[in-house]
C-alpha cells in the first residue's frame, strides 16, 4: 500500500466512525449513476455501512436507461445491408425482444463498437456508399460530446451520417422518482461528471421542492463517504440542500460551454426510460436545424411494441425497490455474459455489480 492509499483508508475509516455515530433511523439513499454504483460494489462500501443505513442502485446507467423500443428499433435498423450501425460497447449486448445488436453482429450485421461518437466520423469518411448511423445512449456529458459529433459531421459534409437518439436528461428523471412515491428517497449521491456540465442549479430546485438533500460527489471511496456524510448530516439539521463535495471538479454553474453546445443542438422534451416510463422533459431530441441527422425522420419501421419481460425484474431493480437476488434468473441464467436484461449486460448496471463484487451470495 503506497501513501495515498494508506491516507485515503485512514480518511474512510474516520468517515465511517462519522456516518456510524448518526442516529437517524432507517435512511434510504439512492445512487443516480451507474459509475457511483460499480465503486460502491466494487470497494465494498455497502458492507461497511450500519445497517440502518440503505444504499439504493437507482436507474443511472446510461445502458439501461435506453427504452425498449429504443433497443428493439435499432436491432431492426442494424439489418439493413446499406447500414453500419456504431454504438458503445455494453450497448451491443442489451437484449431487445426478441435479438440484441451482437446477435445482429454475429448473424452478419455490420455493427461496430465505438470508444467515441466520434469515432462514427471516421466510419462515415471510410463507408460513403453505406448508411452510418450512431445510437446514441447517455446522459448529459455524453449529449455534449454527441452534438459536437453532429457539428463536425456538417462541416465534413457526411451526408452518409445520422444518429438513433436515444439520449436522456437526469434531473428530469430524478423528479418523476420523488413524485413517484414508489420508493423511499431521503437523499441522493449525484454523479460529478454531469454535475460538471450541468452545475448545481437543476439540482438545487429538487432539493427545495421535496426537501430532500443531494450532493455532488467523486467516484472513490473517501469522495462517497464523505458524500454520505454531508447527506447525513443535512438529514439530521433538518436542513436539505444541493451541495458539491468534488469542489475543484464541479462549478456551480457548470460547464456553460458544453451546456450552450447542447442547446445549440438539441432540445428536451418527454421521453421514454426504461423502467421509468415516459419521463416529463426526460430526453434530449436534436432541433430542427439539425433533424437531417435524425434517422427516425428517414427510416421507417413497422415494429410491434416491446412485450414486457416476465421473468426479469430490471424494472423494479432500477426503481430501487428489489434488489438482484429477488429475481429468479439472477447468476443462474442471467449472467455478464449471458445477460437476460439491461442490468446484467452493462458493466455499471446494478445486477452486474452484485454479480461481480457484491457478496451475494450470503443473502
Amino acid at each position: 500500500m503506497d501513501a495515498n492509499d494508506m491516507r485515503e483508508s485512514r480518511l474512510a475509516k474516520r468517515l465511517l466512525e462519522k456516518i456510524s455515530a448518526y442516529e437517524l433511523g432507517a435512511v434510504n439513499l439512492m445512487s443516480i449513476c451507474g459509475t457511483h454504483a460499480l465503486s460502491i460494489a466494487k470497494h465494498s462500501i455497502r458492507g461497511s455501512l450500519p445497517e440502518w443505513l440503505h444504499l439504493i442502485y437507482g436507474p443511472g446507467c446510461p445502458v439501461c436507461a435506453a427504452s425498449p423500443e429504443e433497443v428493439d428499433f435499432s436491432i431492426g435498423i442494424s439489418r439493413d445491408k446499406d447500414v453500419v450501425m456504431t454504438t458503445f460497447g455494453d450497448m451491443m449486448k442489451v437484449p431487445g425482444s426478441k435479438s440484441s445488436l451482437a446477435r445482429e453482429k454475429l448473424r452478419g450485421s455490420d455493427v461496430r463498437e465505438v470508444e467515441s461518437p466520434l469515432d462514427s466520423l471516421q466510419v462515415a469518411e471510410a463507408n460513403r456508399d453505406c448508411k452510418v448511423i450512431f445510437f446514441a445512449i447517455g446522459f448529459e456529458t455524453t449529449a455534449a460530446t454527441v452534438a459536437i459529433t453532429i457539428m463536425e459531421a456538417r462541416k465534413r459534409g457526411l451526408d452518409n451520417f445520422s444518429i438513433i437518439c436515444a439520449l436522456k436528461t437526469v434531473p428530469p428523471a430524478i423528479r418523476h422518482i420523488l413524485e413517484s412515491h414508489r420508493v423511499k428517497v431521503d437523499g441522493l449521491l449525484y454523479p460529478s461528471h454531469i454535475g460538471s456540465v450541468i452545475g448545481v442549479g437543476p439540482i438545487r430546485d429538487l432539493t427545495r421542492e421535496y426537501r430532500t438533500p443531494c450532493v455532488i460527489a467523486g467516484f472513490d471511496t473517501p469522495d462517497i463517504l464523505e458524500a454520505l456524510d454531508m447527506i447525513l448530516s443535512q438529514l439530521a439539521e433538518g436542513t436539505p440542500e444541493a451541495s458539491i463535495q468534488k469542489k475543484g471538479e464541479v462549478k456551480p454553474e457548470g460547464d456553460i460551454l458544453a451546456q450552450r453546445t447542447i442547446q445549440r443542438v438539441f432540445r428536451a422534451d418527454d421521453a421514454r426510460w426504461r423502467a421509468l416510463g415516459v419521463v416529463p422533459g426526460g430526453g434530449f431530441f436534436l432541433r430542427e436545424e439539425y433533424e437531417e441527422f435524425d434517422v427516425g425522420r428517414s427510416i421507417d419501421l413497422d415494429l410491434e411494441p416491446s412485450p414486457p419481460t416476465t421473468e426479469c425484474i430490471c424494472d423494479e431493480i432500477m426503481w430501487g425497490r428489489k434488489v438482484p437476488m429477488d429475481c429468479e434468473l439472477f447468476a443462474n441464467r442471467c449472467t455478464p455474459d449471458h445477460p437476460q436484461g439491461a442490468c446484467m449486460a452493462s458493466t455499471e448496471g446494478t445486477c452486474a455489480c452484485y454479480y461481480r463484487y457484491e457478496p451475494w451470495v450470503l443473502y
